[in-house]
């Protein structure tokens, strides 16, 4: 079978230039960024003014967070991902650090929103307080997991930002993707 066909559907399918494939993850950056940057928008949206003095508003806001958290991890991923695609090792690193920041202020915020609980707890009634304990269960979960993905994230970030050694390509010996070329034999693997 000729180079660039499909054993299924016989027609020709032309191979994408690596570099032309490579141009198409740039816009992934836009994208990750868009997913970080618009749930933290909708959420200072919904805090605003701040209040950090008023335990109800800073109780509120930690809880409306562990809802908002889930798609700006998905755009740390997304960076993560394009970098090493990209090769961009610094911005590997930026966002290692980042992540790895972020993990420490969620353990630090869900001490204080411990505390901010047991107070709210004793000033709302004995019917409301059950809700209170449950969603709060909630958002410590959603936080405590927040604080274990950053955690991999930024480690994982971090080790696939090294440098490599010359004539090695990690674990496997055949690139994930090829762009033609004959197939290498089992002296040409790493």
């Amino acid at each position: 079978m000729a180079p660039g066909r499909d054993p299924i559907l016989p027609v020709e399918i032309p191979v994408v230039e690596r570099t032309s494939a490579r141009s198409l993850l740039w816009p992934g950056y836009a994208i990750a960024l868009l997913l970080i940057a618009f749930p933290l928008a909708d959420l200072v949206t919904n805090i605003w003014p701040l209040r950090p003095g008023a335990v109800e508003w800073r109780f509120g806001t930690v809880g409306l967070l562990s809802g908002f958290i889930l798609t700006p991890l998905l755009g740390i991923v997304g960076v993560i991902a394009v970098a090493a695609a990209l090769g961009h090792r610094g911005v590997l690193r930026l966002v290692a650090v980042v992540s790895l920041g972020l993990a420490a202020v969620t353990v630090a915020t869900l001490g204080l929103f411990a505390l901010d609980w047991l107070q709210m707890r004793s000033t709302v009634e004995a019917e409301v307080r059950q809700g209170l304990d449950i969603g709060s269960i909630k958002a410590a979960l959603k936080h405590g997991l927040t604080v274990i993905t950053l955690g991999w994230l930024g480690l994982v970030g971090w080790r696939v930002s090294r440098p490599q050694p010359e004539g090695t390509r990690g674990r496997g010996g055949a690139p994930l993707v090829r762009t033609g070329g004959p197939e290498p034999g089992p002296a040409g693997r790493s």
